[in-house]
């Protein structure tokens, strides 16, 4: 079931009670969305989400519901820090977890999960994003300051991401690498394939790519371009990887030098998490 809902308070009332008085939802599944970030607090063009089903909603409020069950009660699998400094941590983000929170939720965020068990230490800013169905390193920003810091990294192209992405069939990638040069959305975007290692038996070939500019889906797109499909792309690959899940792109190393001490970090995903 999915549905929205928008209510115009005119008296003031608990949230749970004005969002049961909307719709046929139970108090029991209404709370649960609340909890999954699914219920907004509508001030002009701002929104923030409510997260205490017994908070009092004044009245003048607008309040709005993005109701979605299969969201709401999706388990998300949940991520691994794997580096952490006093401004910033790179986690592991595994497949099927979201960067961040939609309008529906944002409890199968990385974002959210971060900011439950960090508890009030820090406040986590997303640096850059990961697809949905893809997996790797992330990073977080542990305040405002930090993270406009850490973004000036990826806007300076100061910051080294490298990717491994398994492709069907053998890629005829040159053992001198090849670059890809072509403007996705009217910009420009660099991806260079390094090497590539072709598995007989799984007729796959796994390709380590490195990228200096971060456009939306550009690694999908630019193999797309070349001819070449990772395994389990739904968005850019053919009929035979449709029903496939987990994406085989894995973002699994970043070097940067750290803005706030200028000491060169790498950061490469550990062996137990490397594997597709």
């Amino acid at each position: 079931m999915r549905f929205q809902i928008r209510a115009d308070v005119s008296a003031s009332i608990p949230l749970i009670d004005l969002l049961h008085g909307e719709c046929s939802v139970s108090k029991t599944k209404l709370k649960k969305a609340i909890n999954a970030g699914a219920v907004w607090l509508i001030q002009g063009k701002r929104r923030k989400r409510l997260r205490r089903a017994t908070r009092l909603i004044e009245s003048g409020s607008q309040i709005a519901l993005y109701y979605d069950e299969e969201i709401i009660n999706f388990i998300p699998p949940q991520p691994t820090q794997i580096h952490t400094e006093q401004n910033f941590s790179v986690w592991y983000k595994p497949p099927f977890l979201l960067s961040q929170g939609t309008l529906y939720g944002d409890h199968c965020s990385i974002l959210r999960i971060v900011e439950q068990t960090s508890g009030k230490q820090i406040k986590p800013f997303l640096i850059h994003r990961i697809d949905r169905e893809a997996s790797g390193l992330i990073l977080i920003g542990h305040s405002k300051s930090a993270a406009r810091k850490l973004t000036e990294l990826f806007t300076t192209r100061k910051i080294t991401k490298k990717y491994l992405a398994e492709l069907h069939g053998r890629a005829a990638i040159p053992s001198e690498g090849f670059t890809i040069d072509i403007p996705l959305d009217n910009k420009s975007a660099t991806t260079l394939l390094e090497y590539a290692h072709y598995n007989s038996v799984s007729d796959s070939t796994v390709v380590q790519i490195s990228i200096t500019t971060g456009r939306k889906h550009q690694i999908r797109r630019h193999l797309q371009h070349i001819g070449y499909e990772i395994i389990g792309d739904k968005r850019y690959g053919s009929k035979t990887t449709k029903n496939l899940q987990e994406l085989k792109l894995k973002a699994f190393q970043l070097a940067f030098n750290n803005p706030f001490d200028q000491k060169a970090i790498e950061i490469i995903l550990p062996n137990d998490l490397m594997q597709f």
